[in-house]
């Protein structure tokens, strides 16, 4: 990827959610639920209007406006860049993994130039610390499995600048010329969520991003909505 793009948006956060409905538990007459942002203290005096098109049920519009909330409250960075690739596998909703130096210096996207046994070498040099573990990722995939399967291996510290790296797992190592990615084993790469993709004159792709934030699903699978009247 090229042309990487980054912001983060600061606003005052709506203190409460509201949707007009027609109300499946009331004969369909017209209702409103108010849904307030669960870390707000204090007065509600600030709305949003949030539509939700042909739902009826009280339950479901409580649990879309409650999650919405979590979805401002967790993706606040949006982050573009671009991918000459003639062929994108990539869609909307999908779950990735990016790796950037303005993000971390430490994770680094690179190609395998040769595999020696356990021994991979990548075409950019990588910087490890004493004391520190870290990990390769890469995807398995293939033409009938275009989403394939993502391997992670752990990677022999050597302390400084390495570009031969020694993988110590049961999966066979990466083919040469395959993307890789190399950083700390407990967080390899940045996990994105792909809100857009968009085709672009050359041939190539432009991604908008967001934060991954799997505990959005966590908090919204576990939330109950209040009792309806």
């Amino acid at each position: 990827a090229s042309q990487f793009s980054w912001e983060r948006t600061f606003v005052e956060k709506p203190h409460a959610y509201r949707t007009k409905f027609r109300d499946e538990t009331n004969d369909y007459a017209e209702a409103e639920r108010i849904v307030a942002n669960p870390d707000h203290v204090g007065a509600i005096t600030l709305y949003e209007q949030i539509p939700q098109e042909g739902v009826t049920d009280p339950a479901q519009i409580a649990t879309a406006l409650y999650r919405r909330h979590q979805e401002a409250k967790y993706r606040a960075d949006r982050i573009t860049v671009h991918q000459p690739a003639p062929l994108m596998v990539i869609d909307r909703g999908d779950h990735i993994g990016l790796a950037w130096p303005m993000l971390d210096e430490r994770k680094i996207g690179a190609r395998v130039q040769q595999v020696e046994g356990s021994v991979v070498v990548l075409d950019t040099p990588v910087t490890m610390v004493d004391g520190e573990t870290y990990a390769l990722t890469w995807n398995n995939w293939s033409t009938s499995d275009p989403t394939g399967v993502n391997v992670v291996a752990p990677v022999t510290t050597v302390p400084g600048e390495t570009q031969a790296l020694l993988i110590g797992s049961d999966a066979a190592a990466p083919e040469i010329g395959k993307k890789v990615h190399f950083g700390p084993s407990t967080d390899v790469e940045y996990d994105a969520f792909v809100l857009s993709v968009e085709p672009t004159q050359d041939n190539g792709f432009r991604l908008t991003l967001t934060n991954s934030a799997p505990e959005i699903d966590t908090l919204t699978d576990a939330y109950t909505p209040p009792a309806w009247e």
